[in-house]
């Protein structure tokens, strides 16, 4: 009695198992996520741009206390060109990924820099600013030719700026670079240079010549410690909304208007757009 229990359990177990390979699988799909970025800014009819308060020649403010610069009127064209207003929102640069990924801004267009570290934290679109990071120092008669000529010395960097990476290029091929300090904005940073609280500045070079040509006694070292490139930066997962933006880019290179706005405001066609 027991081996024929056996068997008829055995041949249950068989059959329960033959049902299952044989039967129809549940397929357990993933979620598609559905963008619909360039729609919600349709229906909204205004784009949203997270902007630092002021960083010339990128983001000025004008004598009428206006948001100017490169960024904002390239930004300016092309809501223009899609037809819909474009407000800017400063925002805390500390606080950037939260402001953009809480929707309160629709985009960071500020002088961002394209990183290692960024762009698994944001959607960039392709970079329309390339530039390099440079010692700057006071043009007066001060011996300071090459960046071995700072070590030791203090050094000053913006918080909201790569400047860290800079150092850290610097500590690698020179040696000890430990006098650093780090700056809220670039007033501050600025006038600290000129009041020779710090001997040098490590910042992007675009910045620095913008100074330069607007009447302050500067003048920058010839060596680039390191290259960088300015990008658009989106939440990810909004492909449609970059892709957007990078088009109209590119008929505003093609019709002249980043070229024009290059020169007014570098002196020289330096964009990437189209290129």
């Amino acid at each position: 009695m027991k081996n024929r229990a056996k068997s008829f359990t055995a041949l249950i177990l068989f059959f329960l198992i033959l049902l299952t390979s044989c039967g129809p699988r549940i397929v357990r799909r993933k979620r598609k996520f559905h963008d619909v970025s360039w729609v919600r800014i349709q229906v909204e009819g205004k784009l949203k741009v997270g902007i630092i308060n002021s960083l010339p020649p990128f983001i000025d403010i004008d004598s009428k206390g206006k948001y100017t610069g490169f960024d904002v009127e390239l930004a300016k064209a092309v809501g223009k060109k899609l037809n819909m207003d474009v407000e800017f929102k400063v925002i805390k640069w500390n606080n950037k990924k939260k402001s953009l990924y809480e929707n309160e801004i629709d985009c960071i267009w500020s002088g961002f820099n394209i990183t290692r570290q960024n762009i698994t934290k944001y959607n960039f679109t392709e970079p329309y600013i390339k530039s390099a990071q440079v010692i700057t120092v006071r043009d007066d008669k001060n011996k300071i030719k090459t960046p071995n000529d700072v070590k030791k010395r203090a050094i000053a960097g913006l918080t909201s700026s790569t400047a860290a990476q800079g150092i850290r290029m610097l500590r690698h091929k020179y040696g000890d670079f430990s006098n650093f300090k780090f700056y809220p904005d670039l007033e501050s940073m600025i006038e600290a240079l000129k009041n020779k609280e710090v001997d040098a500045i490590i910042s992007d070079v675009l910045i620095m010549y913008y100074q330069i040509k607007s009447g302050v006694k500067f003048k920058t070292l010839p060596e680039a410690i390191v290259l960088q490139e300015y990008g658009i930066a989106f939440r990810n997962g909004e492909d449609e909304l970059k892709r957007k933006i990078e088009a109209v880019l590119v008929d505003l290179e093609r019709e002249g208007v980043v070229e024009e706005l290059a020169r007014k405001w570098f002196g020289a066609n330096i964009c990437l757009i189209n290129k």
